[in-house]
């Protein structure tokens, strides 16, 4: 418990040293705007004020005009505009806190925010895997197949396992919500943990 905690203290110094929430390779900031492929959208990450906080706004943009402002924490990691132009997954990286993931319409509605849970299609098969013991987890996007589908990709991990359990999942919106269409689940080893 005493190095759990360590780790999150200095994980919060670092945090708030950095200019973005945390610290790149080679003092490299990771991007604060991603623009849609025909630059009439965008997505920006600023802080809340100057005091060096972690705090952040989320803002989905046309034109420069704000659509959605949402509060978080921690950094742009990756932006996909979906085929069809309707919609914008989010990954938005919170440091060693885990991962968001947003999803917006271009008409400004949140069809996805992180709390939102992923509906999982088919039975976990692997009975060793006990949600009990569910310990972290992360969940991120892929990106978009040319089906306007969302590849959404969950790794959760659980006490004294060797193993991970991955979900895949691929998603459509419809009437503005995440539907899980099809969904792949893999055990997967947990070599980089000891």
């Amino acid at each position: 418990m005493i190095k759990f905690k360590t780790i999150l203290l200095v994980a919060i110094f670092y945090l708030s040293q950095s200019n973005m929430g945390l610290l790149m390779a080679d003092n490299e900031l990771p991007p604060t705007v991603y623009y849609s492929p025909d630059k009439l959208y965008s997505i920006e990450i600023s802080k809340l004020d100057d005091q060096g906080g972690i705090d952040r706004f989320l803002f989905l943009k046309k034109q420069g005009k704000i659509i959605i402002a949402t509060k978080t924490i921690g950094y742009l990691q990756n932006v996909y505009w979906s085929p069809n132009g309707k919609y914008v997954a989010v990954n938005n990286r919170r440091g060693h806190f885990g991962d968001y993931l947003w999803v917006f319409s271009m008409d400004g509605k949140i069809v996805k925010k992180p709390d939102d849970p992923i509906k999982n299609i088919i039975i976990n098969p692997y009975s060793e895997f006990h949600d009990d013991d569910l310990y972290s987890g992360f969940i991120f996007t892929l990106g978009w197949n040319d089906k306007n589908q969302l590849t959404i990709k969950e790794c959760n991990l659980y006490k004294n396992m060797p193993d991970y359990l991955e979900y895949i999942s691929y998603c459509s919106i419809s009437n503005n919500q995440l539907v899980t269409d099809k969904q792949e689940i893999h055990k997967k080893p947990r070599s980089d943990e000891k």
